[in-house]
């Protein structure tokens, strides 16, 4: 969990120095943001990809943002603010892959100390 506290701090700061950035340029976002519909659709596929790894159970709290930034993304698509929708719908897929990323490296930790405690197990050679 402490890990995905510090991916929410990297998050949040990221967001803010873009914010700050937006403001410093007038608000104006960078040109050829994307297409919404096409970022909302990745987005969903990302959230649908983590949930099958298992970030519901072990990066819950990443996919709660993700989830989040997605939904932000299709209210903004449906009030026609489409380059916000695809920033936000980029920011729910990196939420998203991080997520699915946390929830493998979360299984392969499982895997490794499994395989460790099995090798511990094994008779040491020359006890027979």
């Amino acid at each position: 969990m402490m890990v995905a506290r510090y991916q929410i701090a990297i998050v949040a700061a990221a967001s803010f120095a873009a914010a700050a950035s937006a403001c410093a340029t007038g608000g104006a976002l960078p040109p050829n943001i994307g297409e919404s519909g096409s970022a909302i659709g990745v987005a969903q596929q990302a959230i649908a990809e983590a949930v099958v790894a298992g970030a519901d159970t072990s990066a819950s709290d990443v996919m709660q943002i993700a989830r989040q930034h997605l939904a932000t993304a299709q209210n903004e698509q449906d009030a026609k603010k489409l380059e916000l929708a695809a920033v936000h719908a980029r920011e729910a897929a990196a939420d998203a892959n991080y997520a699915r990323a946390a929830a493998l490296r979360v299984k392969a930790d499982q895997a490794r100390a499994s395989e460790a405690a099995q090798l511990q197990a094994l008779p040491s050679p020359g006890s027979n």
